[in-house]
C-alpha cells in the first residue's frame, strides 16, 4: 500500500462528519417540518369536514321543512274536498288518501325533528372547533416558520462547507480520493480506527506488518470490507484542524 499524507486525510475525514452530521440535522429538521405541515392540513381537513357536514345538514332540513309545507297544501286541500263531497264512495275515498298523508305528516315531523338536531349538533362542533382553530392554526403556523428558518440557515451552512471542501482534498492522492468517495457513497464510515488489533468496522483481524505500518502514520484498506484504517493513538500525538 502506498503511504499519503496522513495528517491531511484525517482532517479531510474529520471535515466530512460535520457535513454528514449537518446533513443529518437537515433530514431531521425537514422530517419535522413535513410532520408539522401535515398537522396543519389535518387541521384544515377537519374544519372543511365539519363545515360541509353543517352544510348537509342543513341542506336536509330546507328541503324536509319544503316537503312538509307542500304535504300540508296537499292536506288543506283534501280537507277542502272532503267538506265538499257528497258522493259517499268519494268521501270514503277521500278519507282514507286523507289519513295516509296525515301518518305521512307525522313521519316527516318526527324526520324534520332528527334533521334539526343534527344539524345544531353540526353548528355546536363547527363552533367549537372554529374557536379552537386559529389558535392551532397560528401555532403551527409559528413552528412552520421556525423550521423552516433552521433548515435554511442549515442549508447556508452546508453551502459554505461543501465551499470549503476542495481545499480539503489540497495534498491528497487521487487514486486515495477516489477510493475514499467511493466507500463514503456506500457506507457511513468509510475510514475507522483500529481496536484491539482488529478492524473496527468489520472485526478483521490484522496481520503484524499492517499494525507496524498503521503505528508509522500509514493509512490501509481493511482487506475484508475495504474501509480505511488508521491507529488512533496517533490522533493525540497530531493537531487536526
Amino acid at each position: 500500500m502506498k503511504e499519503f499524507p496522513f495528517h491531511t486525510f484525517l482532517n479531510l475525514v474529520m471535515f466530512d462528519r460535520s457535513i454528514t452530521a449537518l446533513e443529518e440535522t437537515i433530514e431531521r429538521k425537514e422530517a419535522q417540518l413535513e410532520q408539522v405541515q401535515q398537522q396543519l392540513q389535518a387541521h384544515e381537513l377537519l374544519q372543511e369536514q365539519l363545515k360541509e357536514a353543517e352544510h348537509v345538514a342543513q341542506k336536509t332540513v330546507d328541503l324536509q321543512e319544503l316537503d312538509s309545507k307542500t304535504l300540508d297544501i296537499r292536506i288543506a286541500k283534501i280537507k277542502y274536498n272532503l267538506d265538499n263531497v257528497a258522493n259517499p264512495k268519494e268521501y270514503a275515498s277521500l278519507s282514507k288518501e286523507l289519513a295516509k298523508a296525515q301518518l305521512e305528516q307525522q313521519e316527516l315531523e318526527t324526520s324534520l325533528l332528527d334533521a334539526w338536531h343534527t344539524l345544531e349538533s353540526s353548528k355546536r362542533d363547527l363552533q367549537r372547533s372554529h374557536s379552537t382553530h386559529r389558535e392551532q392554526q397560528a401555532e403551527i403556523t409559528a413552528q412552520i416558520a421556525a423550521l423552516q428558518q433552521e433548515i435554511d440557515a442549515c442549508d447556508q451552512q452546508m453551502a459554505q462547507l461543501l465551499a470549503q471542501r476542495a481545499e480539503k482534498q489540497v495534498g491528497i492522492p487521487e487514486e486515495w480520493l477516489q477510493k475514499y468517495e467511493m466507500m463514503r457513497n456506500r457506507i457511513t464510515d468509510p475510514v475507522v480506527p483500529i481496536a484491539d488489533k482488529n478492524c473496527s468496522g468489520c472485526a478483521y483481524v490484522l496481520s503484524e506488518q499492517d499494525l507496524m505500518r498503521l503505528s508509522n502514520r500509514a493509512l490501509l484498506q481493511c482487506k475484508h470490507c475495504f474501509r480505511f484504517l488508521y491507529d488512533p493513538k496517533l490522533l493525540n500525538a497530531m493537531d487536526v484542524s
